[in-house]
């Protein structure tokens, strides 16, 4: 999808400041549309400025590797940092400030990361840390 925007604005009898302001709410506005715009199957689909692939109902899309099948499933390229609880993917789909992208240790395989609060990434860690030091520290089940 192509977007051509066409604007005069002496035709608008704009002041200077309004025509500055005009200009950088537009450029604004084209930067976001086309980085929101950009649709995706994977996070290296996706630019630098907008390196998260994200499908409409919030699941990261992460990256393809080696020869896999084209997937099925597109997204929207986000340049959002996650909010906590939120999906999330390290390098890629970053968190807001505050938040660390983690996959907590769990008896389930392959939970998907989420923004959690970076105090408790940080204590969890040193739990687990500890506890694979230990051999008699139970793992989950």
């Amino acid at each position: 999808m192509h977007l051509k925007v066409v604007v005069d604005p002496d035709a608008l009898n704009m002041k200077f400041f309004d025509r500055e302001m005009f200009y950088s709410l537009l450029v604004l506005f084209l930067i976001t549309w086309r980085t929101e715009a950009e649709t995706c199957q994977s996070l290296s689909d996706c630019a630098q400025s907008a390196k998260c692939c994200k499908n409409s109902y919030g699941d990261v899309l992460p990256p393809r590797e080696g020869s896999q099948e084209p997937l099925e499933i597109t997204g929207q390229c986000s340049y959002r940092l996650g909010r906590e609880y939120e999906q999330c993917y390290p390098k890629y789909c970053e968190c807001a400030p505050g938040l660390e992208c983690y996959r907590p240790i769990s008896g389930v395989c392959c939970i998907p990361y989420q923004c959690h609060n970076a105090t408790w990434v940080r204590e969890d860690r040193e739990y687990w840390d500890t506890c694979f030091r230990d051999p008699h520290c139970p793992l989950p089940p």
